[in-house]
């Protein structure tokens, strides 16, 4: 029973995972992502939360399906704009709001 909730849930996620490379633009996808990551990797930081997981813009890039290039833009875009930080190569979320304001449809 244990065996096929836990493959339930897996279903589910990538389901999930699938709807959002589908219906939204990288922004998005990259706010999905650390979403996502902020609730399995995210601890307390004075300028936010931190999401501890060391995560390369080449390893967004192909978690999200997009290049390591436009993952880079776009996550200096998000940092300009005061969504996001980073400390130690770290990402920090510094807006959880304005980072779920990025989940729009494509």
């Amino acid at each position: 029973r244990v065996l096929f909730a836990q493959l339930d849930r897996g279903r589910l996620r990538s389901e999930h995972w699938l709807e959002t490379l589908l219906s939204l633009d990288v922004e998005g996808r990259i706010a999905q992502l650390l979403l996502d990551a902020l609730s399995l990797f995210g601890e307390p930081h004075p300028q936010g939360t931190l999401i501890t997981a060391p995560l390369t813009h080449a390893d967004l890039a192909g978690l999200i399906g997009s290049t390591r290039e436009t993952v880079t833009l776009t996550l200096g875009k998000m940092k300009r704009t005061g969504v996001i930080d980073f400390y130690k190569r770290r990402v920090v979320v510094r807006d959880h709001n304005a980072l779920k304001q990025c989940l729009k449809p494509a």
